[in-house]
């Protein structure tokens, strides 16, 4: 009768044994598999939008970028957490499980908590100051402010007010609320706004949206200072630390990112 193996002993090797380099991959195949499940179901979720309030099997696969019967699969699991739900006509909706981590995102998380530290890292990359502005009838109030480390800059305090009639900041919520118009149509379609001179002499500015729960506008990001050190190439590389910190806070406060990413993707395809 075999002995039974004492696995707290080494065992000595021997031809036909594997080693410890190729068992390792077997050994973590089943978390590399639990990895990619959880990142499939997550693609699942992430191609519900507000636009489409209910999605069909087919339309769910193709945004998901993924096989029907994956999209199926993964259905099942969701809807028995209660993160998707099944209509009596077969399309698909989020579930309740949703709304429920939403309350308690939004329980968590204040505005402030990821609002500052972007500002002061935008501050620290680009070396200009940066507010967050929002929109309150017909002017528009700092809220927050991180002042940049020159001597030479502008003086904005939080909770000061300005008109909506010049600037990069009033064009970029003019244009986020909705405003009609050939100049907020071309506002909306660049994301980033530039201005220079318009709200004080000498000073420029570039201004990003940031929107909330429903792609509603929460405010605007803005970077400003001495118009002497807004160069063509500063300003490029300002205008894409904005899109990068408009996606971040949108996403962080329950909005969508893609205006930002499709305009990454038009820069892209420009200088290709």
């Amino acid at each position: 009768m075999d002995r039974p193996v004492n696995t707290s002993m080494p065992v000595p090797y021997h031809r036909g044994m594997k080693t410890a380099k190729s068992t390792k991959s077997i050994r973590m195949a089943a978390p590399e598999d639990g990895v990619a499940a959880v990142d499939r179901a997550l693609r699942v979720l992430d191609a519900f939008d507000p636009e489409a309030k209910a999605l069909g099997l087919t339309a769910l696969a193709e945004r998901a970028g993924l096989s029907k019967s994956t999209v199926l699969r993964l259905a099942c699991s969701l809807m028995q957490r209660g993160y998707v739900r099944a209509l009596p006509d077969g399309r698909y909706q989020l579930g309740p499980a949703v709304l429920r981590l939403a309350a308690v995102y939004q329980k968590m998380v204040q505005p402030e908590d990821v609002i500052r530290p972007m500002l002061e890292t935008l501050v620290a990359e680009s070396g200009e100051s940066a507010s967050f502005n929002v929109r309150e009838g017909d002017v528009y109030v700092c809220l927050y402010r991180v002042d940049s480390k020159h001597a030479l800059r502008d003086h904005i305090r939080p909770g000061q007010c300005f008109p909506l009639d010049r600037g990069a900041t009033a064009l970029v919520l003019r244009a986020g609320s909705g405003e009609t118009g050939r100049e907020y149509d071309d506002a909306r379609a660049r994301v980033t706004v530039v201005r220079h001179g318009e709200l004080f002499e000498e000073m420029s500015g570039i201004a990003v949206p940031v929107f909330g729960m429903n792609q509603a506008l929460a405010g605007a990001i803005l970077l400003s200072g001495p118009t002497s050190r807004f160069t063509a190439r500063a300003v490029a590389r300002m205008e894409s630390l904005l899109r990068e910190a408009g996606a971040t806070l949108t996403t962080h406060l329950g909005g969508s990112p893609l205006p930002f990413q499709l305009r990454q993707q038009d820069k892209k395809r420009r200088r290709a």
